[in-house]
C-alpha cells in the first residue's frame, strides 16, 4: 500500500495489469519448456498485436477527419463513400489480426509453444498507406 499526492493509500498491485498467467506448478514445465523462448514469442505477439490496435485506431481518426472534411452530400456520395469502403475493408482485416493474436495469447502453453506467433498485418499495405495520407 502506497500513499499518494492527495494522502489516499492505493494499493500498488491495482497499478499493474496481468499479461498472462499459468496455473500448475512451475516444475511440471521446467524440463520441457524453454522460457527464453516463451519470451520471445510473448515480446513478438505483443508488437503485432500494438501495432495491429494503432494502425486500426490511426485508421478510424484519419476517417472522422475525412468525414468531416466531406461534409458536403455531393462529395459524401462521391469520394468518402468510395473511401469509407475502403477503410471498412481494412478494419475488418485489422480486427481478424487482433482477434488472432487474441486467440494465440489465450492458448494454452504448450500450443503456444507448438505454433506460430503470428505476422505483423502486411495485407493492404499500399492501401493503409493510401488511406491514411
Amino acid at each position: 500500500i502506497t500513499i499518494n499526492d492527495t494522502g489516499q493509500e492505493t494499493n500498488v498491485l491495482k497499478k499493474l495489469s496481468p499479461i498472462g498467467f499459468v496455473l500448475g506448478s512451475i516444475s511440471d514445465y521446467k524440463n520441457d519448456v524453454d522460457f527464453g523462448d516463451l519470451d520471445r514469442r510473448t515480446k513478438k505477439l505483443s508488437k503485432v498485436l500494438s501495432s495491429s490496435i494503432f494502425l486500426k485506431e490511426k485508421l478510424i481518426a484519419m476517417r472522422a477527419r475525412q468525414k468531416f472534411l466531406y461534409s458536403d452530400p455531393r462529395d459524401k456520395a462521391l469520394l468518402f463513400a468510395l473511401y469509407n469502403d475502403a477503410v471498412e475493408s481494412v478494419l475488418e482485416d485489422l480486427n481478424a489480426k487482433i482477434e488472432e493474436c487474441l486467440e494465440y495469447q489465450r492458448s494454452p502453453l504448450k500450443e503456444i509453444l507448438g505454433s506460430n506467433v503470428p505476422e505483423p498485418y502486411e495485407k493492404n499495405v499500399t492501401v493503409l498507406d493510401g488511406l491514411l495520407g
